[in-house]
């Protein structure tokens, strides 16, 4: 990994994680924001060891994304970009004739 590279790391999951909760359905309360980043930088600290572009992250973000809605029950927007050396990222809402999928992709 890169110097500096964990702190960045956290701080892209945090970004996703904000930009998740902005739009989730039901609203996500702080504590669960807070462990989904945590769950994120993890996912992206594992995408950066094995050599994964950033352009390729929303492949290892939104699959656990899917994960953590079967868990939790929750629905919200997909990764599609991210620039981490901004530190922004573009959400893309799951929806079909503007009904938001519910979390095990049906609608």
């Amino acid at each position: 990994m890169r110097e500096g590279s964990d702190e960045r790391l956290a701080r892209c999951g945090e970004v996703i994680a904000e930009a998740y909760a902005s739009g989730a359905r039901p609203p996500l309360p702080k504590e669960m924001m807070v462990e989904l980043g945590q769950k994120l930088a993890g996912a992206l600290a594992t995408a950066d060891r094995n050599g994964v572009l950033d352009s390729a992250w929303p492949d290892f973000v939104n699959p656990l994304l899917d994960e953590w809605e079967r868990a939790t029950g929750l629905v919200g927007a997909r990764l599609l970009t991210i620039d981490p050396s901004e530190g922004t990222v573009q959400m893309v809402e799951r929806s079909q004739a503007d009904h938001p999928l519910r979390p095990f992709g049906g609608q």
